[in-house]
């Protein structure tokens, strides 16, 4: 009996441009939510490295990358994050749960 080896997945080529941009985008994201406690902070922290990451992929999408700055994804994640949009969550203002 023979086990088919399964190719892995090839990276998108926007990766290499968001972890190239990434550590600036994490310090922005620290410095915005520096008064929160330990575990919001990292928390607001990875949602907004997931906006941004989601921002950087539809760049791609429209053929954009060139728009690509960190500074700008840094302060629209944070403001995603703040505005209590999470990445994959639709926002429901009839929902109780939802904020």
């Amino acid at each position: 009996m023979r086990i088919a080896c399964q190719p892995k997945p090839a990276t998108p080529a926007w990766h290499a441009t968001f972890l190239r941009l990434l550590p600036a985008i994490r310090r922005h994201a620290w410095i915005a939510f520096r008064n929160l406690d330990p575990e919001s902070r990292a928390e607001a922290i990875q949602n907004a490295v997931c906006c941004a990451c989601a921002a950087v992929a539809r760049l791609a999408e429209l053929n954009k990358l060139d728009l690509c700055y960190a500074s700008v994804l840094g302060r629209f994640a944070v403001a995603q994050t703040r505005d209590g949009r999470v990445l994959g969550r639709p926002l429901n203002c009839k929902d109780v749960a939802s904020r």
